[in-house]
């Protein structure tokens, strides 16, 4: 019996081990990529519905839906939802109400899990990703349709025009017709000084802290704290002389 027994453990207990080591090896590889993973798994997400967006309408969507007197009601991630896996949520917006009016009270309290970083601090239905608004940005201040642009008329320039930034600790709540202006986005990385585009990401194993982006051409870039704001900038406005001529990977 003890001699079955015995038999029995030694491959039970190896099967446990290599269970264990791979276990190890996920979490080693997670942490060993500062978490990025789990942000580009995100911002995929927003990206598919952005494209669809605008291959549906021929335009990305206006940074913030408004009313007949321009004021902003909820933020262009509300017109996510559907590509999200959220279009259950859709019967719940009252189109001629902001945001924060009464009747949006559960669903502004509802965490969109795609909204939001597993590293982020922050409130949970907080936003971790937004816009950066501003001239000569994807989403332009006048927030109008016919200024909004199909990100496909980029052309060659999609590859290197930040769509989407990570920003830790926003604040700002997932339906808020809030995001951050160009001038903010344009400091370095992390910057204590405004609300930059940053993260709180544990350090990778080989790279400085940094926060995570989206590009008009759907790829996702870390971009690390010593990127140089006047190349951060490039990537920030649609046309700019100084803008990359090649793929931007950060230093």
């Amino acid at each position: 019996m003890t001699k079955k027994l015995f038999t029995f453990w030694i491959p039970l207990s190896l099967v446990i081990a290599v269970l264990m080591w791979s276990l190890f090896s996920i979490g080693e590889a997670l942490v060993g990529d500062g978490g990025r993973e789990s942000c580009f798994v995100n911002l995929s997400h927003i990206y598919n519905g952005l494209d669809r967006h605008d291959r549906e309408h021929g335009h990305l969507p206006p940074v913030f839906h408004s009313d007949d007197n321009s004021k902003p009601l909820y933020s262009w991630r509300v017109a996510m939802l559907p590509h999200l896996g959220r279009g259950d949520l859709m019967s719940e917006i009252q189109p001629n109400l902001p945001w924060n009016d009464e009747a949006h009270s559960v669903l502004r309290n509802t965490r969109i899990r795609n909204f939001h970083c597993r590293y982020d601090p922050g409130t949970q239905t907080d936003t971790s990703y937004v816009a950066i608004v501003g001239d000569n940005t994807l989403f332009p201040t006048k927030n109008t349709k016919t200024d909004n642009l199909a990100t496909r008329k980029l052309s060659e320039g999609a590859s290197n025009t930040i769509l989407v930034a990570e920003v830790a600790n926003s604040s700002i709540n997932w339906m808020e017709p809030r995001d951050i202006s160009l001038e903010d986005a344009s400091l370095p990385i992390n910057s204590k000084k405004g609300q930059s585009i940053s993260s709180t990401h544990p350090p990778a194993t080989s790279k400085a802290r940094g926060a995570c982006t989206l590009f008009a051409d759907g790829r996702f870039v870390f971009l690390n704290e010593k990127t140089d704001p006047k190349i951060l900038r490039t990537l920030l406005e649609i046309d700019s002389p100084d803008k990359p001529k090649e793929k931007y990977i950060s230093p």
